[in-house]
């Protein structure tokens, strides 16, 4: 009963909806067997901490198909989505509370809670994740400034110059995002966002 307790609290946690019997069963079977085999309870608990980590249901985002029709996302998958979109990381309470209400459907909710999640410093990671592979930002260095033609580039006075150059798409993809502008900006922008080192090399 007590372990089933802990499994009850976690299991949820782990694969980010509320657990099946089935799933929880096969936990504590793992749990059992075990204690069976003579391991202390921490020892047994902990091999079905493992079990749960080991899960395909916490490694992946999964998403069950009952055949090979498209369906509607519910409330959770909604959250998942959203939550490793914007954060790269796992619905947090709010966001679980709202897919337990089924209110993640309705199209104003989801709004406000993008606006919310945006907001908070955990969106650092849409730059770090999407921009970044979108824009194959980890490309550019790639890309060498010959030293004999450009040799003012790499003098001292322009030491945080590359650094500056690689840095100007993914502040100008943040500028797009934090001020709610049109995507086609990317491709017709009189603008950008740059330092002074930039600056002056413009």
């Amino acid at each position: 009963g007590y372990a089933r307790d802990i499994f009850d609290r976690l299991i949820p946690r782990a694969i980010r909806r509320p657990e099946e019997d089935i799933e929880i069963e096969r936990i504590l079977s793992v749990v059992s067997n075990e204690l069976d085999a003579g391991q202390s309870f921490p020892d047994s608990v902990q091999a079905g901490v493992i079990a749960t980590l080991c899960s395909p249901s916490f490694l992946l985002h999964f998403e069950k198909a009952d055949s090979d029709e498209f369906r509607p996302l519910n409330d959770y998958e909604i959250a998942n989505r959203l939550s490793y979109f914007i954060w790269s990381s796992m619905p947090d309470g709010e966001l679980f509370e709202l897919a337990e209400q089924g209110r993640l459907k309705d199209q104003k909710v989801r709004d406000q809670q993008v606006e919310r999640m945006l907001s908070d410093p955990k969106a650092d990671a849409v730059i770090d994740g999407f921009a970044t592979q979108w824009l194959k930002a980890h490309e550019f260095d790639r890309f060498e400034i010959d030293n004999s033609l450009y040799r003012e580039y790499h003098s001292f006075e322009n030491a945080g110059l590359n650094s500056a150059i690689n840095s100007e798409p993914l502040e100008f993809f943040t500028e797009i995002l934090e001020r709610d502008l049109c995507v086609l900006i990317f491709l017709n922008s009189d603008w950008t966002i740059a330092n002074e080192d930039l600056a002056r090399l413009y």
